[in-house]
């Protein structure tokens, strides 16, 4: 896998994962994995047990938890944040025009906090 240069958590090889490199391949590694569809269950499993209103889903990817969570708590508003172009991309051909799913490009450490994300207005949350 290609990679770049971190200036954050870096793995054994020193460089992060390129995602928006394997963004268009991503949904065909991952989700058939039964190990990872069971994490996302458990996840949402948690969510439920604490009555989820809104969701705010840190490296979102191309959106497979905000999907599950949707489909789970329909009144829920989501929020997917996402360093990644790529990721992000799909993410938003995923969701269209969806006004419970909003999107942002950012991470765990620059991101504003859920109320801030819930507040803004869709057409400026990119």
């Amino acid at each position: 896998m290609r990679g770049r240069e971190s200036h954050g958590k870096r793995g054994v090889t020193g460089m992060a994962p390129d995602w928006d490199g394997i963004a268009e391949r991503y949904d065909d590694m991952f989700p058939a994995s039964s190990r990872y569809l069971r994490t996302l269950e458990l996840i949402v499993d948690i969510a439920a047990e604490r009555d989820a209103g809104d969701v705010l889903d840190l490296g979102c990817g191309t959106g497979n938890l905000l999907a599950v969570l949707a489909d789970r708590f329909p009144a829920a508003r989501l929020v997917g944040v996402d360093p990644s172009s790529g990721m992000l991309e799909r993410c938003r051909a995923r969701f269209g025009s969806n006004g419970r799913v909003s999107l942002a490009a950012g991470d765990a450490a620059s991101h504003p906090p859920l109320e801030a994300c819930i507040r803004a207005d869709p057409a400026k949350v990119t």
